[in-house]
């Protein structure tokens, strides 16, 4: 399970279906957070997470 405290708005989040998308709000309770993927923000939980990668590093 990722630790959803240190994402950040921007990252690139990974789901564990294979979709990925843009964090655009972290509800800042460990458990849930907003992803734009395509058009659409979805409410995303820890445990459908593949993985994230901080884009500022890039």
């Amino acid at each position: 399970m990722i630790d959803l405290y240190s994402v950040a708005k921007g990252d690139l989040v990974t789901l564990k279906d294979g979709r990925s998308g843009i964090c655009t709000q972290n509800m800042e309770d460990g458990q849930w957070i907003e992803v734009k993927i395509d058009k659409d923000i979805d409410l995303v939980h820890s445990q459908d997470i593949a993985k994230v990668k901080n884009l500022e590093s890039f």
